[in-house]
């Protein structure tokens, strides 16, 4: 009776320590799992980076830079963040034409695809095919809402006027309106245009 009786003790220590190894196991796999999703996909760095991008064949955008660091969007991981740096240039044109709409060069830049926003750093400086020019420390392009703007001081030369906004700006892509928060300079009625609705795309 106490040989049984010792045998159940035993069978039960031995089902305790092996449910206790059990959960031990899956909650280092659990810490595991969650440490590699933390860790995520390296960045890819690339040296010389040069990107088109066209839209029905015609090319939209061609964009240079000195190194661009490629990684996972914390929104979304299935979409890629570009870090560019070293120098960055960008050309836009006119959509189905090979005329530009826009040079925009700074030393580095930043890409968020989650919301389609295209972050110039760093002595910008944008000219437009009127030869209008904008020099400003940060510049945003929303390629939804096809503007660019700034809340930062921005000089902006556009037909011999040298416009200065102390709190920044916003504009089309093409440069035919500019909203000017509190700025200096000879202003003329058609540089101070109410911006109309911008067409917001997908």
């Amino acid at each position: 009776m106490d040989r049984i009786r010792s045998l159940k003790i035993f069978m039960c220590i031995a089902a305790a320590f092996g449910a206790a190894m059990f959960v031990s196991c899956k909650n280092d796999i659990e810490q595991v799992d969650a440490l590699a999703k933390d860790k995520g996909v390296p960045p890819t760095v690339i040296d010389t980076f040069f990107m088109i991008r066209s839209d029905s064949g015609k090319v939209v955008m061609r964009m240079r830079a000195a190194r661009v660091v490629l990684e996972p969007d914390p929104k979304n991981r299935s979409l890629v963040a570009r870090k560019a740096s070293g120098g960055v240039e960008m050309i836009m044109y006119q959509a189905g034409t090979d005329s530009v709409k826009a040079h925009l060069t700074s030393h580095r830049a930043l890409e968020h695809p989650s919301s389609k926003l295209f972050e110039a750093l760093g002595d910008v400086i944008v000219v437009n095919d009127k030869n209008d020019t904008i020099r400003t420390e940060r510049l945003l392009w929303d390629q939804r809402k096809h503007i660019f703007y700034t809340d930062q001081f921005a000089r902006i030369v556009r037909e011999g006027d040298i416009l200065m906004p102390q709190k920044g700006f916003e504009a089309d892509e093409n440069f035919r309106w500019y909203n000017l928060f509190n700025s200096k300079g000879d202003i003329n009625i058609e540089d101070s245009l109410s911006r109309p609705a911008p067409a917001e795309t997908n």
